[in-house]
Parts: C-alpha cells; sequence; structure tokens
C-alpha cells in the first residue's frame, strides 16, 4: 500500500511502518487523508 502512497511521503511512512491508525483494517481513514492533501496539492 505504502508503494501507492509515495508521492506523499509523510502518509506512505506512517503506512510502511505500521504506525498506529494506518493499518491494513484503516484503509478508509488512509484514503481520505491522501484525497485531502492530494486535492489541496494537486490544484
Amino acid at each position: 500500500m505504502s508503494k501507492y502512497l509515495e508521492d506523499y511521503p509523510e502518509l506512505s511512512a506512517k503506512v510502511a511502518g505500521k504506525q498506529e491508525g494506518y493499518r491494513a483494517w484503516d484503509i478508509e481513514k488512509i484514503i481520505r487523508e491522501y484525497n485531502e492533501w492530494y486535492t489541496k496539492n494537486h490544484r
């Protein structure tokens, strides 16, 4: 999963390190956070 998020290095690192709140079962939260970041940074 962290490979898909590599354009957002901070989030990718949290997922790769299996930080609390960034594990497989937190997929909806991870996607939401990524989408918010993407919207703010790619306009």
